[in-house]
């Protein structure tokens, strides 16, 4: 077994990502993770306060804020997600990166806007960039559809 060519192993090493990338992606990766605690710890506490019958005020005050704040935030992400993918992932469909995503960013700011001037939105509306949120998610770890007549014979 002969030792093997370091110039060669290199050559088929994954490039080393900018600095940049990398402290886009460590943050990113943060946030999601704090979304999750953040939406977890959400969780918890609604079944303790029913249990208990004893909702805690100051959780009850900045909650609802909060937890719209990092909903929208994460739906702009998501959104965002396929203008910034590894190559191992999926490419996104073009409508989704030139047509749904473009608009999903934009009302999502502008809602962000609008719940930072005024303090507040509907859940209804939250709810909804929820929904949008985990259908894109969702949508990205599907394979492409068949086109009509591309399909091929096995």
């Amino acid at each position: 077994m002969g030792r093997r060519d370091p110039i060669a192993w290199r050559a088929e090493a994954e490039p080393v990502r900018p600095l940049l990338g990398s402290i886009l992606a460590v943050g990113i990766w943060s946030f999601t993770e704090l979304l999750g605690y953040t939406g977890g710890l959400f969780v918890i506490y609604s079944i303790v306060s029913w249990m208990a019958n004893d909702p805690w005020p100051l959780i009850e005050r900045y909650a609802p804020f909060f937890s719209s704040l990092l909903t929208l935030l994460g739906t702009t992400l998501t959104a965002g997600s396929v203008y910034f993918r590894l190559p191992s992932q999926r490419a996104p469909w073009r409508h989704s990166k030139y047509l749904y995503s473009p608009i999903v960013i934009v009302s999502s700011v502008v809602a962000i806007g609008v719940l930072l001037s005024v303090g507040q939105l509907s859940q209804v509306a939250i709810s909804g960039f929820g929904m949008l949120a985990i259908s894109g998610g969702l949508k990205r770890l599907l394979p492409y559809p068949v086109e009509a007549g591309t399909q091929r014979a096995k």
